[in-house]
């Protein structure tokens, strides 16, 4: 099917042989959503899939990720600094060991699949 301006035709370049010479021009899709939801013109998408497809991206992951460790080194920051009770153990204490132990897992998990990718 062709619509107005995906094609064009030369006139003659160089010889008797090439007179209306047609040149096609493919102008890729948009990929993405449109107004309605749909992805390409396909079905409508749930809700559920858009904030799947959003929280995927990855520049989605990598804000959200230093977003996280800048409010995980303020919370860090803030316990050094002022929780002094040498008896008690404040909930804050326990927050930041946690985050912290998450954090050396995710490195140790992403260190193995690194070796185990080099290995195969």
């Amino acid at each position: 099917m062709e619509h107005a301006g995906d094609s064009a035709k030369l006139n003659d370049v160089g010889g008797g042989e090439n007179e209306n010479l047609e040149v096609v021009f493919r102008v890729p899709q948009k990929h993405g959503m449109d107004a309605n939801g749909r992805m390409n013109g396909g079905p409508k998408i749930s809700y559920w899939q858009k904030a799947k497809i959003f929280y995927t991206a990855p520049v989605t992951k990598f804000i959200t990720h230093s977003t996280a460790y800048i409010v995980f080194l303020l919370m860090y920051s803030w316990m050094v600094l002022n929780i002094t009770s040498k008896n008690e153990i404040h909930w804050m204490e326990v927050l930041v060991v946690v985050l912290a132990t998450s954090y050396a897992v995710e490195e140790i998990r992403q260190v193995g699949k690194a070796t185990l990718s080099l290995i195969e």
